[in-house]
């Protein structure tokens, strides 16, 4: 699977080619490129530097029946929300497919979001983050 980036709303696309239409701003193919190394890792997975803390999407799902609640908070140490330094958006997936995008305004308290979701049997959730400073952040779950 490649990782694609419309250049037009950052979303990221996971597939085997870029899609025909950005399921976000609906541009053409033509606006996306191959980037494999768009999302950034932790260093150590099992020792998270503080930066990474800051930036890692927390994801709690609360299933009822074939819908959630998803709560996602960005970070395990909050990230600050102020214009020079900010999450611009939040991008939700069920089984590599975008269901949801929260943009967010750099003056609010806190960087997260509780949205519902239909689960359709999905067997995967992943959140994409995009820091205007850090660049995009991802944490996956099994659902």
């Amino acid at each position: 699977m490649n990782t694609f980036v419309c250049g037009v709303c950052g979303h990221i696309y996971f597939g085997d080619d870029s899609p025909a239409q950005c399921p976000i701003c609906h541009v053409p193919r033509e606006n996306f490129s191959a980037n494999p190394d768009i999302i950034k890792t932790p260093a150590d997975p099992n020792n998270f530097s503080e930066g990474e803390k800051k930036h890692i999407p927390d994801i709690t799902v609360s299933k009822q029946g074939d819908t959630a609640s998803v709560t996602i908070d960005i970070g395990e140490i909050p990230h600050v929300m102020t214009p020079e330094h900010f999450i611009a958006f939040i991008d939700v997936y069920l089984d590599n497919k975008v269901v949801f995008r929260g943009t967010l305004k750099p003056d609010l308290a806190k960087a997260s979001l509780v949205i519902p979701v239909k689960l359709a049997g999905a067997k995967e959730i992943k959140v994409v983050e995009n820091c205007n400073v850090h660049g995009y952040w991802m944490e996956r779950g099994e659902l």
